[in-house]
């Protein structure tokens, strides 16, 4: 017996909660594929998204960004797939990814995501020239993206939680769920 997904799983939430590490071990632990939305676009269009902010604006990316989603959820109906941390700020992505996916929030307390933006590479490049020293430098970006998180089917808290024991309740959630079901696996042999 092996577990199948009934559709796919999108992990969203705040920058650094994890997204990218969680969904590269869900879709491992699933037997899946797993596909990073804002490394799928790096690849597609050749730019490091900071290099796509400044060359073409935040409005191409955006819906450079909803095309990627739609394209990702159609072609991989039963992967896992790491949002964007701004990728539900569209009306039109979170509609998609409501309606055609089964949607995770990744919370974080946003101490913990400002501890964590501190040690990320991306830090000095993205949040320096804003002047982010401190934790509440980051409430007006969230609550930009709060209702976008608010529309997950589900929550899960993963601050002070190990890689494995987030993974572990996602996988528990999703057979709770009826999205993950076991399946029997048939093995073809040819005479």
């Amino acid at each position: 017996m092996v577990p199948k997904l009934r559709k796919p799983v999108l992990l969203t939430g705040f920058w650094c909660a994890g997204k990218s590490t969680i969904g590269k071990e869900l879709g491992k632990k699933l037997g899946v594929p797993y596909v990073d939305l804002d490394k799928w676009i790096e690849n597609k269009t050749k730019m490091s998204l900071n290099q796509l902010f400044e060359r073409e604006g935040m409005s191409y990316f955006r819906e450079f960004e909803r095309q990627a989603l739609e394209l990702q959820v159609v072609l991989r109906p039963y992967a896992v797939i790491a949002l964007g941390g701004g990728t539900l700020l569209k009306d039109s992505n979170i509609q998609l990814t409501t309606q055609k996916s089964y949607l995770i929030h990744l919370e974080a307390d946003l101490k913990e995501i400002f501890r964590r933006l501190k040690t990320s590479s991306s830090y000095q490049r993205i949040f320096q020239p804003k002047k982010m020293n401190a934790p509440e430098d980051l409430d007006p970006f969230f609550r930009a993206r709060q209702e976008g998180y608010e529309r997950a089917h589900w929550s899960i808290e993963v601050t002070d939680k190990s890689l494995k024991e987030v993974t572990d309740q996602i996988i528990d959630h999703l057979f709770q769920k009826n999205l993950l079901v076991w399946e029997e696996k048939t093995l073809w042999m040819a005479n």
